[in-house]
């Protein structure tokens, strides 16, 4: 029964008087967004550490970044940040891919030769 009524509203795709209880798939049917539904997002803020080598921090990635020079672990970034732990993981390996490390210890001796305290979040 449900799958006889997608292939007829399908069928019935052009049709204005056709009822669509299924499938909201065609633009004419679609409810026209209002500006208020959903704000655009803005743009991450990327702190550039060497333009030269195109190495850049996020906002989210500087906050991690700045726990971890700390001293605390990658459980306690996480609730630091109401992040979970996988996440706080997931920013720590796109970091390191991005600087070329394979430890985290060489990542951080290298986040070292910056100036991370006059960056703000």
């Amino acid at each position: 029964m449900y799958w006889q009524s997608v292939i007829n509203e399908i069928f019935n795709q052009y049709a204005d008087d056709y009822p669509f209880h299924y499938t909201n798939i065609y633009e004419k049917h679609r409810q026209p967004e209002t500006e208020s539904s959903t704000p655009p997002r803005e743009k991450p803020i990327k702190h550039i550490l060497d333009p030269d080598l195109g190495l850049y921090l996020t906002g989210r990635e500087m906050q991690c970044v700045k726990g971890f020079l700390e001293g605390k672990t990658i459980k306690a970034v996480a609730s630091g940040l109401s992040l979970s732990p996988r996440t706080v993981e997931f920013y720590l390996k796109r970091i390191k891919d991005r600087f070329e490390c394979r430890t985290k210890i060489e990542l951080l001796n290298k986040l070292r030769e910056f100036d991370l305290c006059q960056i703000r979040n």
